[in-house]
């Protein structure tokens, strides 16, 4: 079966940037917007770089030529005045909420521009800014072109006059990077929610906020900003209450509960290695029920329950939106492997419940603690079996112990206030007030890991340009339509249906 390799991503990458230069030179300014979104997403799926020069010289051409007439004024800035641009306006996801509510607790006036608005997603935000006298909400102007609502929001922020700009971008927000270059004398941070990721944005932000040290490490090594330009701050999940609504009647008291989850992606790949693991678990420990909560397709996981007899025992559940409810009931939380989650970890600490974790010695950078105990002495990955199954049985076996640890790791959970306390420290001075250690990080390695998923698994790549290019894709890229031919017929007489069927997570959030 052929493969996608790595001279292909770069033909196709390549080829959308030069697509996304000729619409400029031609000045069409939209669908130049277009392809440099379109160009970051196909380096999101792959990460073989983590900025472009190229591109973030392009959207800083497009700013002047879309704002030719207004951005030339002088900008003024009225102290206590704030910013805050998000990508995703949806409830627990990102760190919208986080950030809200650190900029309320300081009583600043709130400019908060979402770039999509879905109020079936964004109730709690809603709600909490309903509370604040003190806040704007620009809500997208339906109908608008990119280049017509780059426009509307100069004009909107430039009225507003801010004394700093707080952004929250998708790595893909082409638009949101064109607006945000036409305001060169205000201070701009970006909040850097992927630092395993390509993004945009470096061309417009003046400071980036890393949550860990191997995000500061990459901004150093692969996107070339400053050490003083790059500032450290941990942050927090958002606890959401709700009635608990149960687990299986197979989950009795007298168990032990382990809790998984997150996108299916994440547990698929090396030989494997997560299912070798909840099979041992499982066998070794006979007063232990393994609970997964994913997204995306299930059907691999099923097969191997099955196959192994282990029904009752590994269960399967849906998206639980009494999530922390789900993690106040279970005892200990094990995280997913080849591809780790954070937040399902932060979770975990929160309500006091202790980690487990795999991970390979050669990819310290990946290991959990850099989410959760971030330079501390804590140990959560193991990297061999023997020692994480025995840590299990401790875990699952004493419960004084399994109390102990998952203590220790609630005390390194930053508080919404000692959060606030350091992000306001760091927007007045420009400094994290400490520094932080460099993380070897096996960039290759990385790289690859996304290709062999994208060749087996994940369709998101080919999906995307199928999607874009339609007829057009058999000819600009005929090697992406040749190892994904069944999903481009397929494509071609259902497009709504296989949209429908490959909505699947990206492997970014």
């Amino acid at each position: 079966m052929a493969k996608l390799l790595r001279k292909d991503i770069l033909k196709a990458y390549d080829k959308i940037k030069r697509m996304a230069g000729q619409a400029y030179s031609k000045r069409n300014y939209d669908k130049s917007i277009h392809y440099i979104s379109l160009a970051a997403k196909v380096a999101v799926y792959f990460n073989w770089i983590y900025t472009d020069e190229e591109l973030e010289s392009l959207m800083k051409k497009l700013s002047q030529a879309v704002l030719s007439d207004i951005s030339a004024n002088t900008q003024n800035k009225t102290e206590g005045r704030y910013v805050f641009y998000d990508f995703s306006a949806t409830d627990n996801a990102c760190l919208t909420q986080q950030y809200l509510r650190a900029l309320i607790s300081r009583n600043v006036e709130i400019l908060y521009i979402p770039e999509v608005w879905d109020p079936s997603k964004n109730q709690a935000i809603t709600k909490e800014l309903a509370n604040y006298p003190k806040v704007t909400i620009a809500k997208p102007t339906p109908g608008l072109t990119e280049t017509e609502r780059i426009k509307e929001l100069y004009q909107i922020i430039r009225d507003f006059q801010p004394e700093k700009i707080v952004l929250q971008l998708a790595p893909w927000s082409a638009s949101a990077v064109v607006l945000f270059n036409a305001f060169p004398q205000i201070s701009k941070y970006y909040i850097d929610l992927n630092d395993h990721a390509f993004n945009l944005g470096t061309s417009c932000t003046d400071y980036t906020i890393e949550f860990r040290n191997r995000g500061c490490t990459v901004a150093t090594d692969k996107r070339y900003i400053p050490a003083n330009k790059i500032l450290y701050l941990p942050y927090y999940p958002v606890v959401t209450h709700r009635e608990f609504a149960g687990f299986p009647e197979a989950v009795t008291k007298d168990k032990v509960i382990m809790l998984s989850g997150g996108a299916f992606y994440k547990i698929y790949g090396d030989d494997n290695r997560f299912f070798k693991i909840v099979k041992r678990l499982a066998e070794d420990n006979p007063n232990l029920i393994i609970l997964y909560i994913g997204l995306g397709y299930d059907t691999k996981f099923r097969q191997f329950i099955k196959e192994n007899r282990l029904e009752g025992r590994i269960i399967l559940l849906d998206f639980r939106r009494d999530i922390n409810e789900v993690f106040q009931q279970c005892d200990i939380y094990l995280a997913t492997y080849p591809f780790g989650g954070g937040l399902m970890c932060q979770y975990a600490a929160v309500n006091g419940k202790p980690v487990l974790a795999y991970n390979r010695p050669e990819r310290k950078s990946d290991f959990i603690e850099s989410v959760i105990c971030d330079g501390t002495d804590l140990k959560i990955t193991y990297t061999d079996m023997d020692e994480l199954a025995a840590e299990a049985r401790k875990l699952i076996n004493d419960k004084n112990y399994r109390q102990e640890k998952g203590a220790l790791l609630q005390k390194e959970i930053l508080t919404p206030e000692e959060f606030g306390k350091r992000l306001f420290y760091l927007l007045s001075l420009q400094e994290s007030g400490q520094t932080y250690p460099k993380v070897a990080i096996d960039y290759e390695a990385f790289f690859n890991r996304y290709l062999e998923t994208q060749n087996n698994r994940s369709k998101t790549f080919k999906t995307l340009i199928i999607k874009n290019f339609k007829w057009r894709a058999l000819f600009l890229f005929p090697k992406v339509v040749y190892v994904s031919l069944p999903l481009f017929l397929e494509f071609l007489k259902s497009p709504r249906i296989i949209l429908r069927k490959l909505k699947e997570s990206t492997l970014l959030f």
